[in-house]
């Protein structure tokens, strides 16, 4: 791996471990040029004026080495039984009693392992329930405070506390989700954690939170580093994986030839049989892009070629974006009826899940088709109804003032393209950012 300019500039900002860009350029002298690697290999031989013993000197330590990882082997074996079977009792708990549980145990539910085990738990159920995922991260940090210091890493914390802080945020307390986030940021630093995975993993789930928080420089920033990190450790799917969330930050900058590219990086590194709902979700990120690029037909063929798997695959929601994609793509396409049945159909969706957002998005769309239409009624009404849903839950106070003037202007029959046009822009901009975030603890 060459160094570049991201991983110096990570360094400088103190984002990156200097250990770990100090690692990198020892294996790439070493891989790269004999003379590196001879003084590398011999370098504290020599300055002790001491000549390099031959290979045979070293088969005692070898073999000392061996043994100890056969034992370490053996005992993480049994460690990671005995938490499947502290798992299994967990399971049996209601989630708001689980950290509470593990807090009263007195010599049971602890060690890194365990504490590692709840962190994949908690992975699982994102981002179908996050109030589950919580359950299980806090039941995670409580195990790791009965842990005892010495026996505990601090990556495993930083993993901990950053998944706890991704629950969080998925809930919508995006206050407590960036304190356990700037609790993970800070053990990574102060206690020079190396682990590049681990850094890697922090960054992709802080630039979900910069995302919600419509941070989206910082957000890019993050992804950028941490699918860099992944393509250095050789982590295929990982860094296809943060491609894919890489994309729609991109898209909401207007960076659309960008998001194209990355959608398109990720989809090539992805295999519908062995990662099947992210390969749809880097083709759908594909197909957007193209549509918002001018390139509707290309876009349609895209969302043609997986139509069948979306409806087996993706979940409720994405499917509901998925129309409310072809609606876009068939307006572009001169086909304005089949473009208003599609987005009427994702905007009742959205309605019955409740996410505002999307209702109000999706709304100002189907406004903007209908007022071309001189439907100024159904206008009227469409305005109302996103309204009482966006009102309805805790929202951006500017994001809450674009929807009323929407609906002012829709009741006035004063609404004109143009405006809608600015509302638009505007509610991307705030997006669904939360008036009340939460308290951070």
């Amino acid at each position: 791996m060459h160094l570049n300019h991201r991983l110096m500039l990570a360094v400088l900002d103190g984002d990156l471990p200097r250990e770990a860009l100090e690692k990198i350029v020892l294996e790439h002298l070493a891989a790269l040029c004999p003379t590196c690697r001879q003084e590398i290999e011999t370098f504290d031989w020599r300055q002790y004026r001491r000549e390099v013993p031959g290979p045979a000197a070293y088969s005692p330590y070898f073999a000392r080495v061996a043994a100890a990882a056969r034992t370490s082997a053996v005992g993480f074996e049994r460690a990671r039984r005995q938490a499947q079977r502290w798992l299994t009792e967990l399971r049996r708990v209601a989630p708001e009693e689980r950290a509470g549980k593990v807090e009263r145990a007195h010599s049971r539910f602890r060690g890194d392992v365990f504490g590692e085990l709840l962190v994949e738990e908690a992975k699982s159920h994102l981002p179908g329930n996050p109030w589950e995922a919580f359950a299980w991260a806090d039941a995670a940090f409580a195990a790791h405070r009965r842990t005892p210091g010495v026996e505990s890493r601090p990556e495993v914390l930083v993993r901990i506390l950053a998944h706890r802080g991704n629950s969080l945020r998925a809930i919508g307390r995006l206050n407590d989700a960036a304190a356990d986030l700037h609790k993970a940021r800070k053990t990574l630093d102060t206690a020079k954690v190396t682990d590049l995975s681990v850094a890697a993993e922090l960054d992709s789930l802080e630039a979900s939170l910069r995302k919600d928080r419509r941070e989206l420089q910082e957000a890019e920033r993050l992804l950028l580093r941490a699918i860099l990190l992944y393509g250095m450790l050789g982590e295929t799917i990982l860094r296809a994986r943060t491609e894919v969330q890489l994309s729609p930050v991109y898209y909401d900058q207007g960076k659309v030839a960008e998001a194209i590219q990355v959608a398109g990086n990720a989809a090539e590194a992805l295999s519908i049989e062995d990662n099947s709902v992210l390969y749809l979700l880097a083709r759908f990120n594909l197909a957007r892009g193209l549509e918002a690029h001018g390139e509707p037909v290309q876009a349609q063929v895209v969302l043609d070629d997986e139509a069948a798997l979306q409806g087996e695959y993706l979940d409720p929601q994405m499917k509901l974006r998925v129309t409310w994609l072809r609606g876009k793509i068939d307006l572009a396409l001169g086909r304005p009826d089949e473009a208003v049945e599609k987005l009427e159909a994702a905007r009742k969706g959205f309605i019955e899940v409740g996410i505002g957002y999307d209702v109000a998005m999706v709304s100002l769309e189907l406004a903007l088709l209908l007022l071309d239409r001189g439907e100024t009624a159904r206008v009227k009404q469409i305005a109302q109804e996103a309204f009482q849903v966006f009102s309805s839950q805790a929202v951006h106070r500017e994001a809450f003032s674009s929807l009323k003037l929407f609906r002012d202007a829709a009741v006035a029959e004063t609404l004109t393209a143009a405006t809608v046009q600015k509302l638009k822009a505007h509610l991307r901009k705030v997006g669904a950012l939360p008036v009340d975030q939460g308290k951070a603890s």
